[in-house]
């Protein structure tokens, strides 16, 4: 092959630049065999990240191509040795709603595609998610919260930045993560980290407010829910609570695992001075009809 790798489009990276570049091609892939190469194709031409969902692509993609079945684990153990030759690293996603590993292009990955197969490298749902959403985690929180959401039966979710973006009359706009319809009707959910500061968790909040009455907010697990993002919303009220109280604000929290079950952990009306903590509640009514 006759080109200049300078012809490429450079892929985003969210670390540091790997310091393995300066390593000799050869010795990272001179023991590669066809499934080797055969699976790193296909797992960055499809932009697939998570090892699961690679695993199972790469087996059917080969059955249309080979017409050969191989096992899940031989082609395991093919991403286990791009991984040690450094073609890819993994990242360990915790949504709540589960865990599992990701797989992300390194920059001898990025080199290695080129030059093995001259082309450009797709960009992968990892690093799509990430640009989206801010975070990889968050992108998965996301799209697992809206997976949870669709069992429920809630129905045309979007979660896409564009086609969520809602302008006001005032030159601002609004971008909630999730919106959708349930059995109440539309509904405008966002998915947090728990790590914006106070200020700019009290501007979310003003312009969620804007398109509903009923604020829902979604957490990795009840820890978080009580701790970060509990005492953020009951802040915002303290200092807002005649205002919300005329508006008839009412502000929903839900771990992931509470979600699932169709529950919410805490409610929070203004017009209460504590906020109802739904299984600690539940807890209680089993002891006292025992």
């Amino acid at each position: 092959m006759n080109y200049d790798l300078k012809d490429f489009d450079k892929p985003i990276h969210d670390s540091e630049p790997d310091p393995l570049v300066t390593v000799k091609m050869s010795d990272l892939t001179g023991e590669f065999t066809d499934l080797d190469w055969n699976t790193f194709r296909i797992i960055v031409s499809e932009g697939i990240s998570e090892e699961k969902e690679a695993i199972a692509a790469v087996i059917d993609r080969l059955i249309d191509e080979e017409h050969y079945r191989y096992s899940y684990n031989a082609v395991w153990q093919a991403i286990k040795k791009l991984i040690r030759a450094h073609l890819f690293r993994v990242k360990r996603i915790n949504t709540g709603y589960r865990t599992f590993n990701a797989l992300t292009l390194t920059e001898v990955g990025d080199i290695a595609y080129m030059k093995r197969f001259n082309k450009n490298i797709p960009d992968s749902e990892y690093m799509n998610l990430m640009r989206e959403h801010g975070s990889a985690e968050h992108g998965y929180m996301i799209k697992d919260t809206k997976h949870v959401l669709e069992k429920l039966g809630y129905e045309k979710l979007t979660t896409g930045r564009s086609e969520n973006y809602i302008p006001y009359n005032d030159g601002g706009a609004c971008i909630p993560d999730i919106i959708g319809y349930g059995p109440n009707g539309k509904v405008f959910i966002e998915v947090e980290c728990g790590n914006h500061n106070q200020k700019d968790f009290d501007d979310k909040c003003e312009r969620l407010r804007v398109l509903s009455r009923t604020l829902f907010f979604v957490v990795k697990n009840r820890s978080d829910a009580r701790f970060k993002l509990l005492p953020q919303i009951q802040d915002w009220i303290r200092r807002n609570r005649e205002r919300l109280r005329i508006s008839q604000i009412c502000v929903y929290i839900a771990s992931v695992t509470d979600l699932r079950k169709g529950k919410w952990s805490y409610i929070i009306d203004p017009h209460n001075d504590e906020p109802i903590c739904c299984f600690e509640r539940k807890k209680k009514e089993g002891k006292d009809n025992a």
